[in-house]
Parts: structure tokens; sequence; C-alpha cells
């Protein structure tokens, strides 16, 4: 019949005729679109992370505003473990709970000394503080100690004094000559000016001097709480 297939070849529809063949489905733009993805959820978490440890600007509006009628002093006398200074993080921010905006908090260690302007900034930089601490020195634990005191009394309001970690191999009588004369002064404070109760976090156990020291603050009238 004369008929073939290559008769019918002007009536083919060519690729370049094929309304479709300018955008075909290339996997190097799936590519793009999945690595725009990935970025965005990247991009997520860090900002995530930064949002946790920076101060909400609400909590931070309402400390501005909120008379402190708390105040929370956190002392780092040695380094801690990882998850040890974690768990003395938690428990501390657990003791202030929803008074936080009315709470004054302050962390003196070798690592940071600051009044912290929210909770979750408290309680990451008491973490940071007791795993970057360096090793204790009776000293260099005087001179923290002493900074707290300037702070303390400065207002007259209920202090919760949380002092964590050990005083390495220091003996007693080294205590008492250099770390001792200064919790005088904040005994002074306590009696005179407003009240100070102390909380323990010794991660050394009940060496001679974590208990001879804790013996010192109960006989000076202390409130002393052993965590």
């Amino acid at each position: 019949m004369g008929f073939s297939f290559k008769s019918m070849g002007n009536n083919d529809v060519s690729q370049t005729d094929n309304p479709l063949s300018g955008v075909p489905v290339k996997k190097r733009g799936w590519l793009l679109i999945f690595g725009l993805y990935a970025g965005l959820a990247i991009t997520a978490v860090v900002l995530g992370s930064l949002y946790r440890v920076l101060p909400k600007r609400s909590e931070v509006l309402a400390k501005r505003k909120a008379k402190p009628e708390f105040s929370s002093y956190a002392l780092i006398l040695s380094p801690l473990k990882t998850d040890e200074a974690r768990k003395v993080a938690q428990s501390i921010m657990s003791d202030i709970g929803e008074d936080s905006t009315k709470t004054k908090m302050v962390i003196s260690g070798t690592a940071f000394h600051k009044q912290c302007t929210s909770l979750a900034e408290y309680g990451h930089l008491i973490a940071q503080s007791a795993i970057q601490a360096q090793q204790p020195q009776t000293t260099v634990q005087a001179q923290l100690t002493d900074k707290m005191l300037n702070i303390m009394i400065s207002d007259k309001i209920l202090a919760q004094f949380y002092i964590i970690g050990n005083f390495g191999n220091a003996s007693l009588d080294e205590i008492q000559k250099t770390v001792l004369p200064v919790f005088t002064g904040i005994d002074l404070r306590s009696k005179t000016i407003g009240k100070v109760h102390i909380f323990t976090y010794y991660n050394g156990g009940d060496s001679l001097s974590n208990v001879g020291f804790t013996n010192y603050l109960k006989d000076a009238g202390f409130v002393v709480t052993t965590r």
C-alpha cells in the first residue's frame, strides 16, 4: 500500500516541539530543593539552641520592672563533671521556679562572674562555669566569695547561697585563714541585714575539709542544707 513510517516523518512531534521538553525534571533541581530545606532545618536547630540559652525578652522586661524579693548566689569552688554540673544547675533552677522574675541571680567562678538576667542564662552559666572551672585554690576561692559578699550586702532580701565543688587538698587551717574570714562577713549579713540560707553541693564526699567547713557554718548559726 506504500504506507511506511518514513512517510510520517514530517508529522512526528519532535523533542523541540514538545511543550514539556523545555522543563525537564532534573536531579540537580531536586538536590537544590533538598539542600535548601536542609539549610533551613540546620538554621532552625541553631537558633533554637541559642534561644534556650538567651534570656526571653518578656522575662528580661519583667525582671527590670519587678523589684527583687529573693536572691540566689552560686559559688563555684572547683570543676565538676558535665553530668554533675547539669544536675546541680537543674536543682538550683528548680528552687527558683516561677519566682525568677523576682529573683536576683548571681554566679561567681573562675570561668564566669555575672549577675544574670534570666533563669535560663543562670542555669546555663552555672553548668558551664562548673565544667570550665580551674582546680581549687583557697586564695582564689576567697576572692570569689568576697565578690559575692560585695553584691550580697547591697540589699536586704532573703539570700540562698549555693556552694558548689570542694576545697581540693586544702587543710582546715588553710581554709580557716583564707576562706572563713569572708564567711564571717556573710554571717554578719545574715544576722543583721537579711537571712542567708546555705546549700552545699560537695563533689568530694565527706572529706575532712568539707565536713569541717560545714560544721563551721552550722556553728556560726547558718541554716545549711547538704545536697
